[in-house]
């Protein structure tokens, strides 16, 4: 009977992380500028309608030298705040370390303790914070975090790219690309 019961919690625990919620990381710098910034904000907006199918939360952030922040309780009822906040733009400077450590404290909340992370980036950017990588790690190693980059650049910053679990780069040449790539985020956002 024990067996049974902890077999039932695990079952349960697996099915509640399937669907979790994530968390969307969009880099609005000055090198995203024009058609990345733009692919980044459909690819965004894409993700978010297959998540309101399955009526999920998401907690997006908005990144350059400084951030913006939503939390979509209900994503199918915000589509207003979702528009105003893809339309803002910082066009500064790339640091992801404020983006991050938004990220990693979402990951410290109830609400987004069995998160997944995605950073649409070109990658063209600082180094990551040693702590912050720390964390990260701390992360996918303790509580099962995935960690995901979506590249809009050839040449992204490789140190940075190494820490996620799944990376993706978005080369408009290349044929099915989007088919690809729409096809690894309906698996990953089935988790």
């Amino acid at each position: 009977v024990t067996s049974e019961d902890q077999f039932s919690e695990t079952n349960l625990k697996t099915k509640l992380k399937e669907k979790g919620p994530f968390i969307i990381c969009v880099d609005t710098s000055d090198s995203m500028h024009g058609t990345p910034e733009q692919i980044a904000k459909v690819l965004c907006f894409a993700i978010l309608k297959m998540a309101a199918k399955d009526n999920r939360r998401a907690y997006l952030i908005n990144f350059s030298t400084q951030i913006q922040t939503i939390d979509l309780y209900d994503i199918g009822r915000s589509l207003d705040e979702i528009a105003g906040f893809l339309r803002m733009s910082f066009h500064g400077g790339t640091d992801i370390t404020l983006a991050m450590h938004e990220a990693l404290r979402q990951l410290q909340s109830e609400s987004y303790r069995d998160a997944d992370v995605l950073i649409i980036s070109d990658f063209i950017m600082y180094k990551i914070s040693d702590e912050i990588l720390d964390r990260i790690r701390f992360h996918q190693q303790n509580n099962g975090t995935q960690f995901h980059s979506l590249t809009l650049h050839e040449d992204p910053h490789a140190e940075a790219i190494l820490q996620f679990d799944t990376s993706w780069v978005y080369d408009p040449k290349e044929k099915g690309v989007i088919r690809e790539l729409s096809g690894e985020m309906r698996r990953i956002a089935r988790r």
